[in-house]
């Protein structure tokens, strides 16, 4: 499935797509180098050993849901974690860089870590008595409140160390703190928080919050607020649907905060599957797309920065445009013929051959335009094209590290094979042709 929780309540949710795939089960017969499993976030960070990159998910070999890639060796992050990894990122607390990790698990190389731990490059440590219930932290987001850089936790957990903080909480390296008192409301299995962004609505940084939740501190909320380092507020009336991802978009009106899904109205207003917010209020992004919003990219095709937004859409403005469409700030354009499935991952990366950056789309698709293009693809402004014969299952993240040969595009999933070759959970697309790693 797309995403693995502790339990299939949690798995249905957070997201209704998550049923969509079953992973195979590898047998321990066949020798491999690389993860074994689903590969849920991937990120490039610097342990003091020189950039690599890290990959979490739910997997076993090299390391137990975690392990690095150097460019040319996996290693293990000491025993890795007893549990899913979910989402990662690199803040320097004032200690030097880090890796930053959250996910399902409780202990991290045999240290009490629930929810989220961290990684200095030789061995784990708890964040200051973690997070508690499970899944922990589900999204990263480093602000400044005025009071210093701090990391800023999203996800579903009641306490950070010894704080009530439901859903939400803020590491400043030392010590957890409260946002107010968190989210709440969020039906049958409570607030959750899925997507943090920071955005100056004109009156200065502030970081939003969205996901499923209808309360922030003592102010109805409805999927989505802003916390201003003091105090939470709502964004009007909010939207009428969980939220799932947030992304700043000069749309040459200013920047704005755009959100996604959010249902069919936000602040009123009929946005269907997206909704932009100037700081101010709410509007609908041109006449919306039909369906939901999953994925959120800004890329210049050369024509100048358009939002990008890939998902469930079928239609927009009466056209259809399957999948993925682009909006250049006046308007909402198909890509082509679009793609025939959902898609989860969007990444810019210039690959080198054709001298500019393309768009790449990862999802459950088999088809990109008229091409054959197994669940993942390119766009480079006018077509489609296929990376090789693709992967055999879906791909749920998609980063762009350098191991040293140069910027290449890598892609995690639920997959078995890129290329025809064996590449379990991972590979990489050099511009021409699959690797696995």
């Amino acid at each position: 499935m797309r995403r693995i929780f502790l339990a299939l309540v949690f798995a249905v949710a957070f997201h209704p797509a998550l049923a969509l795939a079953q992973c195979l089960n590898w047998s321990t017969q066949f020798s491999q180098t690389g993860p074994s499993g689903q590969v849920f976030a991937l990120v490039s960070h610097d342990d003091g050993s020189g950039p690599a990159l890290f990959v979490g998910g739910d997997f076993h070999g090299p390391g137990a849901h975690i392990a690095k890639w150097n460019g040319t060796a996996w290693t293990p992050l000491g025993s890795g974690t007893d549990e899913v990894v979910l989402a990662l990122t690199s803040w320097d607390d004032g200690s030097g860089p880090a890796l930053f990790v959250g996910g399902g698990f409780l202990n991290a190389g045999g240290t009490l870590a629930p929810g989220i731990a961290k990684w200095n490059g030789s061995s784990w440590a708890g964040v200051g008595g973690g997070l508690s219930p499970a899944p922990g932290a589900l999204a990263f987001a480093v602000y400044d409140d005025s009071s210093g850089p701090a990391l800023f936790v999203g996800g579903s957990f009641l306490n950070a160390g010894m704080a009530t903080c439901a859903s939400i909480a803020k590491w400043d390296g030392t010590t957890w703190s409260r946002l107010g008192s968190g989210m709440g409301g969020g039906g049958t299995y409570g607030p959750v928080v899925r997507a943090l962004a920071v955005y100056d609505d004109g009156n200065g940084r502030a970081l939003y919050a969205g996901g499923r939740f209808t309360t922030a501190g003592s102010v109805s909320a409805n999927y989505i607020a802003k916390w201003d380092g003091s105090s939470w507020s709502a964004l009007g009336s909010g939207t009428e649907n969980e939220i799932d991802a947030l992304v700043v978009f000069d749309d040459g009106t200013g920047p704005a905060l755009y959100a996604g899904p959010g249902g069919g109205h936000a602040g009123g207003i009929p946005t269907f599957g997206i909704a932009k917010w100037n700081g101010t209020g709410w509007s609908s992004v041109g006449n919306g797309p039909n369906g939901a919003a999953e994925a959120l990219c800004v890329f210049d095709d050369g024509t100048g920065p358009g939002l990008y937004a890939g998902g469930s859409i079928f239609t927009i403005g009466g056209m259809t445009a399957r999948h993925i469409i682009r909006w250049d700030g006046t308007r909402w354009s198909a890509l082509g013929a679009g793609l025939n499935n959902w898609v989860y991952a969007l990444a810019v990366h210039n690959d080198g051959q054709n001298g500019a950056a393309d768009l790449y789309a990862g999802g459950k698709f088999t088809t990109a335009g008229s091409v054959s293009a197994n669940y993942i693809a390119k766009w480079d402004g006018t077509s489609w094209s296929a990376l090789g014969s693709g992967t055999d299952d879906e791909i749920d993240t998609l980063v762009v590290f350098d191991d040293g040969t140069g910027p290449a595009l890598y892609a995690g999933g639920c997959f078995g094979h890129a290329g025809g070759m064996p590449a379990i959970g991972i590979a990489k697309w050099n511009g021409t042709s699959w690797s696995s790693v």
